[in-house]
């Protein structure tokens, strides 16, 4: 997704209970408001803003767009259909991988769902202690390696075709962890319900 001044990756698809629109989830602190959301390196659709936030515990903004959009989230090789969702209880010591419009795909550990993030995460605010944070898993270089950058914020977290949540922030320029806003833990408007399954 990207406004005139800047970019980032798209989550997951979701649904509006009410209207039945469709639309894309991705990190509140991106844009101001409407953006564009690219469907591929070509095909690229209006996004508007339909509500986020960016504050203490939450870290999300869901856009509608004009287009029908299918249950699926790219992982940085193909779409995957998204099938499920993952309790945030159920997270901690589980390999996760995700996927960023700059880093690609990089997978890692989810070491603590009760983590509390240095408040330039949280918009200046004092982060409460329900983010994810996903370190390294293996060796450096290795195939549970997490790899962030910006640009990456609001790609999708995931295992299989499971949506866990979408990237907030890391540590850059080595990326020893990341941080993540859990889908378990979305608060607006019954948004974490929202996730389009088949």
């Amino acid at each position: 997704m990207t406004d005139p001044n800047f970019g980032c990756t798209s989550g997951f698809t979701t649904k509006d209970a009410v209207s039945g629109t469709t639309g894309v989830l991705t990190a509140g602190h991106c844009f101001p408001g409407d953006a564009t959301y690219w469907q591929d390196g070509t095909t690229k659709y209006l996004a508007d803003l339909s509500g986020k936030r960016w504050d203490k515990n939450q870290d999300f903004a869901w856009y509608q767009t004009s287009h029908v959009e299918s249950p699926e989230f790219f992982d940085g090789f193909a779409l995957r259909t998204q099938t499920a969702t993952k309790p945030r209880l159920e997270m901690e010591g589980n390999n996760v991988c995700h996927s960023g419009i700059t880093t690609g795909y990089s997978c890692g550990l989810a070491e603590d769902i009760h983590y509390q993030p240095p408040s330039l995460v949280c918009n200046g605010q004092i982060c409460d202690a329900v983010w994810l944070r996903v370190i390294d898993s293996g060796t450096p270089g290795g195939a549970y390696d997490i790899d962030c950058a910006g640009g990456d914020s609001g790609g999708p977290y995931f295992w299989g075709h499971t949506a866990w949540g979408t990237h907030t922030a890391g540590t850059e320029p080595n990326c020893t962890y990341t941080v993540v806003m859990t889908v378990g833990a979305l608060q607006w408007d019954g948004v974490n319900t929202r996730i389009l399954l088949p």
